[in-house]
């Protein structure tokens, strides 16, 4: 069959929902090996991921660029994504759709289901597809270790061979995300560090890394003082990095936590209200299909009723 391109040419949110959105489009291609994809849109975490730095373009399967040397300049990553996503525009604008280019929009009350018969022979209508979205079903765990792969840290630092528990105190952003549903106080977040080391006290090796975009607000909280606790005001990429290497990882539903659990042990326990008790709740099954359950609707309401002003 002739060589297909899925294009995704625009920024669904930041790192995790980009991560979630082009992963669907790798299970696809494993399914579907006539498709590759380009995805440009990873320009501002250069230096994250391996295959994004050898390839600003993004491309999967993975292919040698010529032009790698040139990744190290912000303005050359920049103008490939500014490129796609004018391309996108223009094709979008004027409703162009031939045999040669066509262009999707699948706004956030919308959902692309790789797995429908239908949407796969509309791909295959086209040679370059561009897409814009972001709810999206696929097979995606079934390329899950295609997927770790595409998106190896270029660094790392291990955080050691102990019993390692995340757990992500998400506020800052969250305080106004779906009319504040999970944004839980400091004494609820305490609150559940004292039932995790409660569970796991038959661990001698705990060791407990709390990762959070309100580090000032915890730093100087007396019984964060723990030996089994890891507190340090990293950056964003830093606490990715070690989340994925947590045996299990504790969050409210969030695509940031849930990629770097999916990324890394594929073992995540969601926060989903401030009453949960950590001893009744169970690890899930299905990461991603888990997070689309407790937060597709709500998103989707709360951006129809916004007439599509609402970003996340």
């Amino acid at each position: 069959m002739q060589t297909r391109y899925i294009i995704l040419c625009d920024k669904p949110g930041r790192l995790g929902n980009r991560i979630l959105w082009h992963a669907h489009f790798i299970s696809f291609v494993e399914e579907h090996p006539n498709f590759r994809i380009i995805n440009a849109s990873f320009h501002n975490y250069y230096g994250v991921f391996k295959s994004f730095d050898n390839d600003t373009l993004g491309r999967f399967p993975e292919k040698k660029n010529r032009l790698s040397f040139l990744s190290k300049f912000q303005l050359f990553r920049k103008f490939q994504f500014l490129t796609t996503y004018t391309v996108y525009r223009i094709l979008d604008r004027f409703k162009v759709d031939n045999d040669w280019v066509t262009s999707y929009d699948y706004d956030y009350d919308k959902t692309i289901d790789l797995n429908d018969n239908q949407v796969f022979n509309q791909l295959s209508k086209s040679k370059y597809n561009f897409i814009r979205g972001f709810w999206c079903n696929s097979n995606i765990i079934n390329s899950r270790a295609t997927i770790k792969q595409h998106f190896k840290l270029t660094k790392s630092t291990p955080i050691g061979n102990s019993f390692n528990v995340g757990l992500h105190v998400r506020r800052t952003d969250y305080k106004y995300l779906l009319k504040g549903k999970y944004f839980f106080d400091i004494p609820t977040y305490k609150n559940w560090i004292e039932q995790i080391i409660e569970k796991y006290k038959d661990s001698p090796d705990l060791k407990i890394f709390i990762c959070s975009d309100c580090y000032e607000e915890l730093h100087n909280i007396p019984e964060l003082d723990h030996p089994r606790i890891q507190l340090a005001n990293r950056s964003l990429i830093n606490d990715f990095d070690i989340l994925t290497q947590c045996d299990v990882v504790f969050a409210v539903p969030s695509t940031f936590s849930a990629m770097a659990a999916f990324l890394g042990q594929d073992k995540m326990i969601y926060l989903d209200h401030d009453q949960a008790e950590i001893h009744n709740l169970k690890i899930s099954k299905n990461i991603i299909e888990d997070f689309y359950t407790k937060t597709k609707s709500d998103f989707i309401e709360i951006y129809t009723a916004s007439s599509g002003n609402t970003t996340f």
